[in-house]
C-alpha cells in the first residue's frame, strides 16, 4: 500500500474522530499565526515587487514588438518599391 494512501487514510480517521467543536478549535489555531503584522507586510511587499516586475517585463516586450513590427513594415515597403520618408501624406 503506498505511503500517501496510508497517510490519507490515517488523516481521515483522525478528522472524522473529532467533534465539530474540536475541529473549529483546531482550525482556529492556524489563523492566529497568519495575522502577524510582519507576515502580512512581507506578503504585500512580495506582491508589489512581483506586480512591478510583471509590468516592467510587459512594457519591455510591447516596446520590442513595436520596434520589430515597425522594422518589418518598412522592410516590406522597401521590397515593394516604396521609399521611407519621415512625413506621411494621407490626402
Amino acid at each position: 500500500m503506498p505511503t500517501a494512501h496510508v497517510m490519507t487514510a490515517g488523516f481521515n480517521i483522525i478528522v472524522q474522530a473529532l467533534t465539530p467543536v474540536e475541529r473549529w478549535k483546531a482550525a482556529g489555531r492556524f489563523g492566529t499565526s497568519m495575522t502577524e503584522p510582519w507576515f502580512i507586510l512581507t506578503g504585500v511587499a512580495v506582491i508589489i515587487v512581483l506586480a512591478g516586475l510583471l509590468l516592467m517585463i510587459s512594457l519591455r516586450r510591447i516596446a520590442r514588438e513595436r520596434k520589430v513590427s515597425g522594422q518589418l513594415f518598412f522592410d516590406y515597403g522597401r521590397t515593394a518599391g516604396t521609399k521611407r520618408t519621415g512625413a506621411t501624406n494621407f490626402a
